[in-house]
């Protein structure tokens, strides 16, 4: 009898189930499969292989099955025993399937040999060592799905991209041919590095990430992931051939979405890995309503600014407009402070208009506008009053009112340069300016 401490049954357990987790899967697919490839006869052979690899997975969890307590006795020498008897029987039936098959049915062919590797790594389990060396594994040949096996999968349900963390390819290929068959779109990575590099470069909507990977394990990236703002909120279910509490709960506690333990019963892969993408569109879809709403929330803003601005702007020269000037007019009113108003109508405007056109009066009533800017202080009001008339609202006495008249005429005594819309001419312009004052109030 030996004695194992707790991490190496966890490791003889994971590496133990590895294999079986290969017998299981592949002897679902052949058995599903069966009917499109017209292989109906082989049936009751590929649902013995399977019932083979039930007997294996039984006989590991029995045998490793974790026990309070620092360390644990078992019997590896009986535990190889059954799994050699357990193992030999299957794969005397997948050898004779081989044998019967026509070459023709290479996925089958393909599938089958899978199957008999992991029997083979079974019988080769070293009873004498407490920790059996890993196998290499063997290289799996990727085969493309039928048309009719991509008809259905695309029809099935939406999919999402998905993308394998596990470094055993057999069980990258297992798990890729069942998502695709669900209408999934996927990418693979041989251990958290690669993880990490591929979701620099494409976006994913959920991975299935294995715990136990060299280089960097799955607690390790999916710590690193849970530190990247852009790749916090993508889901992350863990996948392990380990079914201890501990890792389940660790897991959940770093912020995966959910577990999934090895092998993989359909149902619970289907159904967890719809209901996790499920959340993530619910998620991308709220995000995106609240991105819209902000920027309508934005565009209404601007709109209520630019309204504001034409409310009170008048649209040719850019200065206050009349209503503008009555709502300043009216404040200054109600205060006890002096204000002074001053009129402004330009002389000989229509002679303009009817000279050279409305567009070139257009053009000098703009100037004008900015030369009464270069006239007034900023926290005097200009405004446009209609047509050539313009009205100033400066809190000032009749002194500075009548001091700022001289730098009116001063801005307009000059030349201006209009455009009649072929050539441009040289006019002149004057205005009469009038002044009201109201006195402070005794």
């Amino acid at each position: 009898m030996e004695t194992l401490e707790r991490g190496l049954l966890a490791n003889l357990r994971h590496e133990l189930r590895t294999p079986v987790n290969h017998i299981l899967g592949y002897s679902e697919l052949l058995i599903e499969n069966a009917a499109e490839r017209h292989l109906e006869a082989f049936i009751p052979a590929f649902q013995q292989i399977q019932s083979g690899g039930r007997q294996l997975l039984d006989s590991i969890q029995t045998a490793l099955a974790e026990k309070t307590g620092p360390a644990q006795e078992l019997d590896l020498h009986a535990l190889r025993k059954s799994l050699h008897r357990t193992a030999a029987e299957v794969l005397e039936t997948s050898t004779s399937l081989l044998e019967d098959l026509e070459s023709g049915h290479r996925q089958t062919l393909a599938d089958l040999a899978a199957i008999s590797w992991a029997l083979r790594s079974l019988m080769e389990f070293p009873g004498e060592e407490a920790a059996p060396a890993r196998m290499p594994p063997k290289p799996v040949r990727r085969m493309e799905p039928s048309s009719k096996e991509s008809i259905l999968a695309r029809s099935k349900t939406r999919g999402g991209k998905i993308l394998i963390a596990d470094d055993d390819p057999a069980n990258r290929n297992l798990l890729r041919r069942r998502l695709e068959f669900e209408g999934h779109s996927v990418v693979e990575a041989k251990n958290g590095l690669e993880v990490l590099a591929l979701l620099k470069n494409q976006a994913c909507d959920l991975v299935l990430l294995d715990i136990m990977m060299p280089d960097m394990d799955g607690f390790q990236t999916l710590a690193k992931l849970k530190q990247e703002p852009q790749l916090r909120e993508l889901p992350v279910i863990m996948i392990s051939a380990l079914d201890e509490l501990r890792g389940v709960v660790h897991c959940i506690e770093m912020g995966a979405e959910d577990y999934l333990p090895k092998p993989f019963n359909r149902v619970l892969l289907r159904a967890r890995i719809g209901a996790s993408l499920e959340k993530k569109w619910l998620r991308d879809r709220e995000r995106r309503k609240t991105d819209e709403l902000q920027q309508a929330l934005g565009l209404l803003e601007q709109a209520q600014a630019q309204l504001s601005i034409q409310a009170s702007q008048d649209a040719l020269t850019g200065l206050a407009n009349r209503r503008s000037v009555d709502s300043h007019l009216e404040l200054r009113s109600k205060r006890e402070t002096p204000f002074s108003v001053i009129y402004i109508d330009l002389n000989g405007f229509k002679k303009i208009n009817d000279t050279y056109g409305h567009q070139a009066g257009d053009d000098l009533l703009k100037q004008v506008s900015d030369r009464l800017r270069v006239a007034f202080r900023s926290t005097d009001i200009i405004g446009r009053w209609g047509g050539d008339e313009f009205v100033a609202l400066m809190d000032a006495s009749l002194s500075e009112a009548q001091a700022n008249i001289s730098r009116i005429t001063d801005v307009l005594s000059n030349e201006f340069m209009i455009s009649t819309g072929e050539t441009t001419q040289r006019v002149r312009i004057g205005a009469a300016i009038g002044v009201a004052v109201r006195e402070t109030r005794k």
